[in-house]
């Protein structure tokens, strides 16, 4: 189960706030649907959260998706 992201200050606005409880506390049985989301949360995020380290986050979550994804594609092509 993906943990929910631990942020060290208050949410600035309510918006933010709500962003930042969207994730689903029940995860999927797929775990590239539970990284898409993730991924999805941590753009959300982004603007609100300061330095280089939310677009590092980013890049190695897609980076992790589309090696799953490709995975997955040789998988059923060899099937």
């Amino acid at each position: 189960m993906i943990q929910r992201q631990v942020y060290s200050g208050q949410a600035r606005t309510a918006e933010e706030a709500n962003r930042r409880n969207r994730m689903d506390a029940t995860t999927d049985a797929d775990i590239l649907a539970d990284l898409k989301g993730w991924l999805n949360q941590l753009v959300a995020d982004a603007p609100h959260r300061q330095g280089q380290l939310p677009e590092i986050e980013i890049n190695y979550l897609r980076r992790a998706i589309e090696e799953i994804e490709r995975l997955r594609a040789a998988e059923k092509r060899q099937s």
